[in-house]
């Protein structure tokens, strides 16, 4: 079986459960989304964004703050 047909037949709903690092990134200024953006682009380091972040109100771990950025923020 090839990987399209095992996707197709995974029939799971949705969870609707949307990252929480998305969620708190959606509600920053288009500012603060930009600067965020660039400093991944710059290859700045994770984790001290991470630290800015929670001075930011984000409510997130280190481990789970870094999948957000590898899954959401850099190309493959």
């Amino acid at each position: 079986m090839s990987l399209a047909d095992e996707l197709a037949a995974d029939k799971r709903p949705n969870t609707g459960v949307r990252c929480s690092v998305c969620t708190w990134y959606d509600d920053l200024t288009d500012e603060d989304r930009a600067t965020f953006n660039q400093w991944i682009n710059d290859c700045k380091p994770v984790l001290r964004l991470w630290q800015a972040c929670k001075q930011q109100g984000l409510k997130t771990g280190n481990f789970q703050f870094a999948r957000h950025v590898k899954d959401h923020h850099v190309a493959s």
